[in-house]
């Protein structure tokens, strides 16, 4: 009898002390299971930062949309060259550029500016200077860059040793319109599907830098990539036939990403 109460006692004091082990947890276990949880909560919380995680959203601010207002062109000045255009579905027109000084009072520089003067039924809509180096440096498109079935007119001229400016003109409330300025504008397929999208990009200026343009309903918005990924410089490139933005930041390996409807997407570039 006595040896069955020992027996059952032991029985219970071994289950008591396994019960208790299993409950404890050592220091360094319970240090590591607090670290996790911790950094569970925080992976749950934080949220990656500007220029950083999977996908980087762009922030677009709307450009000014700025009615051209009419002029008529001086007898002095030099005509330099004509362009007949489209200007809406059913009104035609021409561009007309001229040299805008007096020969007798103008510079070697001034001999080269061009300025553009928009014809619509014999009124005169002053678009303004559209290039320092003659009428070679400067190229007409017409292009619908609005997706309204209706192109638009893109003057780009040379500006500068390194620069270009490019003026985007359309009819908008039946008003002639500057939609946009761009600065080294430039028509790129970014994002790689059939159409091409109004930039901006350093051709060889420092920093070298990309903005973006896209429409919404009734003008422009521009969104800056080095802003948008915390870099110092952002540049187009080509990979294969494709295109990819490769931004630059201090002390890190530069990064590549697509664009896509207002969105930068990571991608792998070797080599």
């Amino acid at each position: 009898m006595k040896w069955k109460l020992f027996l059952i006692g032991t029985s219970i004091i071994c289950l008591l002390s396994a019960c208790n082990n299993e409950d404890q947890v050592t220091p360094q276990d319970q240090n590591s299971q607090e670290n996790q949880q911790e950094s569970e909560t925080n992976g749950e919380k934080q949220t990656p930062k500007k220029g950083e995680g999977n996908q980087v959203k762009l922030t677009f601010q709307p450009a000014d949309v700025k009615k051209l207002k009419t002029t008529q062109p001086k007898d002095e000045w030099e005509k330099v060259g004509t362009k007949a255009v489209s200007t809406t579905k059913d009104k035609k027109g021409s561009l007309m550029f001229y040299s805008p000084f007096s020969k007798q009072k103008e510079t070697n520089s001034e001999k080269k500016k061009v300025k553009a003067i928009l014809n619509v039924n014999d009124t005169y809509y002053d678009i303004g200077i559209v290039g320092q180096y003659g009428m070679d440096t400067v190229d007409i498109q017409q292009v619908d860059v609005t997706n309204d079935d209706q192109t638009e007119i893109l003057i780009t001229g040379g500006m500068g040793p390194t620069s270009n400016e490019m003026n985007v003109i359309g009819f908008q409330n039946e008003n002639v319109v500057n939609l946009l300025t761009a600065g080294n504008g430039d028509l790129i397929n970014i994002d790689n599907d059939d159409s091409k999208e109004l930039v901006s990009h350093s051709k060889r200026a420092l920093p070298p830098y990309v903005w973006i343009y896209r429409w919404n309903k009734d003008h422009f918005e521009k969104a800056d990539v080095a802003d948008a990924t915390t870099s110092k410089a952002a540049l187009i490139k080509n990979q294969g036939n494709q295109k990819v933005i490769k931004v630059v930041k201090e002390k890190q390996d530069p990064k590549y990403f697509h664009y896509s409807k207002g969105n930068l997407k990571p991608v792998t570039v070797e080599g």
